[in-house]
């Protein structure tokens, strides 16, 4: 699977329209609204595990992963990221919720095994 490169240029226009589509009322909405059918979501689980499920496919994505995450720029960009979400105190509570939430249900799932 080789991809074309692409440009700084071209991505930040790529960025921009997207940015666009999602802040506009009616398409926004459609976006969100297709995200959100239960048809649409369990197609896209299905494509995932797919995906993930072929070991040259899950190779090349892993792979991808590393070397991205090995950019000091891409770590210095996710570390300053979760700063500002942590300095903000409504985000901060979404994260904390999230947190709580992810062990109930973790420590349900271990008391349901054994």
């Amino acid at each position: 699977m080789r991809r074309t490169p692409v440009t700084p240029e071209i991505r930040e226009k790529y960025r921009v329209a997207a940015k666009a589509r999602w802040a506009d009322p009616v398409t926004g909405g459609k976006i969100r609204a297709a995200l959100r059918n239960p048809t649409n979501r369990a197609r896209m689980r299905e494509v995932s595990l797919a995906l993930w499920a072929n070991p040259t496919t899950r190779e090349t994505m892993i792979a991808r992963m590393r070397a991205s995450n090995a950019d000091p720029t891409v770590r210095q960009k996710k570390g300053s990221l979760s700063k500002e979400r942590w300095a903000d105190p409504m985000m901060r509570k979404k994260i904390i919720a999230a947190m709580r939430a992810a062990a109930k249900s973790r420590r349900k799932r271990d008391t349901a095994d054994g």
